[in-house]
Order: C-alpha cells, then sequence, then structure tokens
C-alpha cells in the first residue's frame, strides 16, 4: 500500500463560522466525506481535530478539520502528521484564497503563505512550505457586492465594512452559497479525485490550465 495522504481543510470551529467564507476548507471536506460515503468525523482530542478516512486497496486518505482556530491550524497538523507519519508530498492543506476569484481552484506546492493566517501557522509549525495546496478562490468585495441577505452595498459601505478580515469571516451571499452548493464544492471534490487517481503533478497541470 502507498503512502498515506492527508487533506487538511482549514475553518474554524464555533457554529457562528459555520457558512462563513473562511470555512471553505471545513465545506470542501464535508463534501469530499458525503461524496466519497465515509463515516462521520470523529473528535481526536490529541490531535486538536475531528478527522475520518478513506480505505482501500490502493491508498489510505485521511480527513482533517483543525479545531484549534485558523490561526493555530498548524498545531493540529503536526500533532496528527506525525503520529501517522504522512510526510509533506502528501499533505493537502485546504484553503480560502482571496486572491483567486470566487469560483476558481489552483494546485500549489512549496510556496509562501500570502496573508493566509492558517497556512502561515502550519508552515512555522512544521519548519517547512513544501506541502501541497488546493487553494479555492473567494475573491474580493467589489463595487455591486452583495449582502448575506440580499442587499446590494454601496461602494463605501463595502469598503469601510470590508478589509480581507472583514470579508472572509462573513457568510457568503446569496448568489454565492447557491453557486457553492451546485458548482463550486463538485468542482472542488472533482479537482481532489483526480489528484489521487493522477498524481498531484498531473492534476496540477490539468487543474491550473483551466484556472489560467
Amino acid at each position: 500500500m502507498s503512502k498515506p495522504f492527508c487533506f487538511v481543510g482549514l475553518g474554524n470551529p464555533e457554529a457562528k463560522h459555520t457558512n462563513t467564507r473562511h470555512n471553505l476548507g471545513f465545506m470542501v471536506l464535508d463534501a469530499l466525506a458525503t461524496a466519497w460515503h465515509l463515516p462521520a468525523f470523529q473528535n481526536q482530542e490529541q490531535f486538536h481535530g475531528q478527522s475520518t478516512s478513506k480505505n482501500d486497496a490502493q491508498q489510505t486518505v485521511w480527513l482533517l478539520k483543525p479545531t484549534t482556530y485558523m490561526n493555530d491550524s498548524g498545531r493540529s497538523v503536526q500533532a496528527f502528521t506525525g503520529f501517522y507519519h504522512i510526510a509533506p508530498d502528501n499533505l493537502w492543506v485546504v484553503h480560502d484564497d482571496l486572491d483567486l476569484p470566487f469560483g476558481t481552484i489552483r494546485l500549489q506546492r512549496n510556496a509562501s503563505a500570502a496573508g493566509h493566517n492558517g497556512v502561515d501557522s502550519i508552515i512555522e509549525t512544521l519548519h517547512t512550505k513544501n506541502f501541497w495546496r488546493v487553494r479555492c478562490g473567494i475573491g474580493r468585495a467589489q463595487q455591486m457586492d452583495t449582502n448575506a441577505d440580499g442587499r446590494v452595498d454601496s461602494r463605501e459601505w463595502a469598503m469601510a465594512k470590508y478589509t480581507g478580515a472583514d470579508y472572509v469571516l462573513d457568510d457568503f451571499d446569496a448568489n454565492q452559497k447557491a453557486e457553492l452548493q451546485s458548482a463550486f464544492l463538485p468542482k472542488i471534490v472533482e479537482a481532489i479525485t483526480l489528484i489521487l487517481s493522477q498524481g498531484p503533478e498531473r492534476a496540477a497541470t490539468t487543474i491550473n490550465a483551466k484556472t489560467a
């Protein structure tokens, strides 16, 4: 059997964060667990997170949701990957990304955190950035963005409210929520399935070409 893979979805554990943009990593792992008919996520206090796994004759794939809060994600990842002997080559971090348009995906390895506190925590704790990332675009606030209740924001309101931190901690707006469920999450699940079936380099070539 090949060495185990681990997909880490980044997010914050409290219920009030469930539907926020910053919890997209958690949403992806939930969608994977549903698509693959996996057992429910189990709390594992020793790893400061929740996990489930997909096991077959070819490979073991772990799904991990750190419950440490975003800025301390590395503590959970270090404990989990150390216990299960998961090398950085087989570690994938799934996270929201302000620098990609909403609905786009990019696979990347050995890159800086680019301001994402969860990724930065993992880099600092593992003392390496040489792991893979599934960057899931959430875009940035636009002049005609709607609120979660569907109202259109003025430019002044958007600029005043939406610093990067405010924007990621807000819920997806109504249009984004619909696209998230109907198209974006299924597309990310398809991309991760491609990673496992074709290998990361080949999958990255295919998926990043679509983003470009």
